[in-house]
């Protein structure tokens, strides 16, 4: 699942909600009918996830919530109701998944920075190599706007140094010769030459990023919790809605009010949990 598939749902659920509202303060018929059209494609959309999760993952996914709500709504005559339940969620999830994957790629781009090479100066030569085979008393050139690729000390130069990735700071340091500087944090305003402390692979930054990279591995313990009890809830939510159609459709022959009843039962429980559900029932896991 993709943030680009949920604004597509949230786009198609909105244009419904749009049209089946200006046929109700216009009655203009045709408008309805479009309206009808995008709310079948949201529903495909929706079906067709249900669909992989329930046949190929062998799950119950927070998307049988959803195409509930939109088949009792259509059947109750709330088709509404239906599009703005479709339209919420898909837009919460669009902005959801559009974070994740922020975060996503800066993560990769972090963890990508270990893999670089450094320009270690020996001899009065630059050799360049992996990060982690600096060795202590190692002296390494970072030119303007690159990241410090280890803990050390400079030994030439002096600059402003961006440390807000490792403290959060968003002021700029200025540093000179002598001082400390951590991996992790990027020159900006001038070349520096650098003397390694530690080794390389022993560096805060390079230490943080490959304890990301590993535990994103890993999937977490509360994350498994979590989607178990996503089985049980959406599961539960289905049979109670089911049983307040049975107990208020059939027992009291009014079949209309019992769907109306089933559908603000689902349409309760998507705007509280689906955003959440959906995204622990989705998360890929390695």
């Amino acid at each position: 699942m993709t943030a680009k598939i949920f604004i597509k749902r949230t786009i198609v659920a909105f244009t419904a909600v749009i049209c089946f509202t200006l046929n109700s303060w216009t009655d203009f018929s045709p408008v309805k009918w479009i309206g009808m059209i995008f709310y079948f494609v949201c529903f495909a959309m929706y079906l067709k996830t249900l669909y992989l999760a329930l046949f190929k993952m062998k799950k119950v996914t927070a998307d049988l919530l959803v195409v509930t709500v939109m088949i009792v709504s259509l059947l109750a005559g709330q088709i509404l109701s239906g599009a703005l339940v479709a339209w919420f969620i898909s837009m919460g999830l669009a902005i959801s998944f559009t974070i994740i994957e922020r975060t996503g790629r800066k993560i990769a781009a972090l963890t990508r920075e270990t893999n670089k090479v450094v320009r270690v100066v020996k001899d009065g030569i630059i050799k360049a190599i992996p990060i982690d085979q600096v060795c202590p008393g190692d002296e390494v050139v970072v030119p303007q706007g690159e990241m410090i690729p280890f803990d050390g000390v400079i030994t030439e130069g002096a600059s402003s140094i961006d440390e807000s990735v490792i403290t959060g700071e968003p002021f700029a340091l200025f540093k000179q010769t002598g001082d400390c500087v951590t991996s992790g944090s990027i020159t900006t305003t001038s070349q520096l030459k650098i003397k390694a402390e530690k080794a390389g692979n022993k560096g805060f930054f390079y230490v943080m990023a490959k304890q990301i990279e590993a535990s994103l591995k890993v999937k977490p313990k509360t994350h498994i919790t979590a989607d178990r009890i996503v089985q049980f809830f959406i599961s539960g939510v289905v049979i109670y809605a089911l049983g307040v159609f049975i107990v208020t459709g059939f027992l009291t022959k009014d079949l209309t009010a019992g769907l109306i009843r089933m559908a603000a039962v689902t349409a309760v429980a998507c705007p509280l949990d689906v955003p959440k559900l959906i995204l622990l029932s989705s998360l890929p896991t390695s």
